[in-house]
C-alpha cells in the first residue's frame, strides 16, 4: 500500500506558521542596528522574536551557532509531528544539514572541535572518550556521513546527504513524488549556484531561492513537498539571521 499523501491537518498548521515568518520589511527594520545587543532588542519586538529569545548581547559565536541549530531542530520536530509516519524519516533527515561541515571535518580525520561538547544534541553522538560514536550515528542512520569513501563516491557530503534524503521518501502517488523531485532539483540548482557565486552575491542567490520557495508553498498545498518547502524557508531565514548576528558580533569585537 502506498504511503499516505493526505496532509490537510499538516497543511493548516504549516500555513499558520508560514504566516508568522519574517517579511522583508521585518529584516529591513533591523538593518540600522550596528551592534548585537541593539539588534536583539529590536528583533524581540518583531517577527524574529521567537528566534532570538535565547540570545543576549553577551552571546558569543558558539552560543549563536548552537542556538540557531536548536531553532532549526525545533522546526524539524514540528514538521515530523505533523506529517504521517511514512514521511517522518525524510523530514527527520533535515536535522543533519547544519552539521554537515562538522561531519565532513571528522570524515577527513580532523580532531573533534571542543565546542561540540557544549551542544546538547551533538554531545549525544560522542563516546565516553569524547570521540564520535559510530554506533550512535549508525542508530541514527547517519554513519555514512562520516565515511570518506561514501562522501567521495557521491561527489561531496552535500550530495551524499541529498541522495539519502531521496532514499527516505516513501512510496506515494506519482504526482506527489514528481513534485518532490522538482523540489530536489531546485535545491541542487541553488547549491550549485551558491558555490559558484562570489561572497558579495551569496545572499542574492539565497533571496532567489527564498522567493521561489515562497511561491511554491502556495502551489503545493496538501502535498508532502509543502513540509520541505517550509523547512527550506526556515533554513534560509535562520542563515540570514546567523549572518546578521555574527556580523554584529564581529563589529563588537573590533570596538577598543
Amino acid at each position: 500500500m502506498s504511503a499516505s499523501c493526505h496532509f490537510a491537518h499538516a497543511q493548516a498548521r504549516l500555513q499558520a506558521r508560514y504566516a508568522d515568518l519574517p517579511a522583508e520589511a521585518d529584516w529591513q527594520r533591523l538593518v540600522a542596528a550596528r551592534d548585537i545587543a541593539t539588534y536583539l532588542e529590536e528583533a524581540r519586538a518583531g517577527a524574529l522574536r521567537h528566534w532570538v529569545k535565547g540570545f543576549s548581547g553577551e552571546s558569543d559565536y558558539h552560543d549563536l551557532e548552537r542556538g540557531l541549530r536548536a531553532q532549526l531542530n525545533d522546526s524539524v520536530d514540528l514538521v515530523v509531528r505533523l506529517f504521517p509516519a511514512p514521511w517522518q524519516s525524510a523530514f527527520d533527515w533535515w536535522r543533519w544539514l547544519p552539521t554537515l561541515a562538522l561531519l565532513e571535518h571528522l570524515a577527513l580525520g580532523h580532531d573533534m572541535p571542543l565546542w561540540v561538547l557544549h551542544d546538547e544534541r551533538l554531545v549525544r553522538l560522542l563516546d565516553s572518550e569524547g570521540e564520535i560514536d559510530r554506533s550512535a550515528l549508525r542508530a541514527a542512520g547517519a554513519d555514512s556521513l562520516i565515511d570518506p569513501r561514501a562522501i567521495h563516491r557521491a561527489g561531496g557530503i552535500g550530495a551524499l546527504w541529498h541522495q539519502q534524503w531521496v532514499q527516505r521518501w516513501p512510496r506515494c502517488d506519482t504526482r506527489a513524488i514528481a513534485r518532490m523531485h522538482e523540489l530536489a532539483t531546485l535545491f541542487r540548482t541553488h547549491l550549485d549556484a551558491y558555490r559558484r557565486s562570489p561572497p558579495d552575491r551569496a545572499w542574492t542567490v539565497r533571496q532567489v531561492l527564498r522567493e521561489r520557495l515562497r511561491q511554491l508553498f502556495h502551489l503545493r498545498l496538501l502535498q508532502p513537498a509543502a513540509g520541505f518547502i517550509y523547512l527550506g524557508l526556515i533554513t534560509v531565514d535562520l542563515e540570514r539571521l546567523r549572518r546578521a548576528l555574527i556580523d554584529r558580533l564581529l563589529f563588537r569585537a573590533e570596538i577598543p
